[in-house]
């Protein structure tokens, strides 16, 4: 091979190379780009989903909270019913109560044993 085809070989070689480490540099920085713009993007979906999470979080607590003040309310109507009952008829509903708790034997001793 004459010196000169050696040297342009070698030149060709070296433009190819150097083609190669812009297009290296060049397919790094879109690489680079992309991973900006989908992390960018997946803030923005994360920050979505946070803002879902927490308006369902609020709307499960206000249901929750509304269905507590009900009890509540639906409570305090029972106690005032009960405390408005006239004693004889309170004595007689605590009565049936007790009979279904503690039902009545026909043996009278205490320790239970027949």
């Amino acid at each position: 091979m004459s010196d000169g085809l050696l040297q342009e070989i070698i030149g060709l070689e070296k433009e190819l190379q150097a083609e190669l480490a812009d297009e290296e540099r060049r397919s790094l920085a879109w690489r680079d780009r992309e991973l900006l713009i989908l992390e960018e993007e997946l803030e923005v979906a994360r920050s979505r989903c946070c803002a879902n999470d927490q308006q369902m979080i609020d709307r499960v607590r206000a249901t929750a909270e509304a269905e507590a003040k009900s009890t509540v309310e639906a409570a305090k109507a029972w106690c005032q019913k009960v405390v408005c009952l006239e004693e004889d008829r309170l004595l007689a509903a605590l009565r049936s109560h007790l009979v279904v708790v503690f039902p009545e034997t026909n043996d009278d001793r205490s320790h239970g044993k027949g």
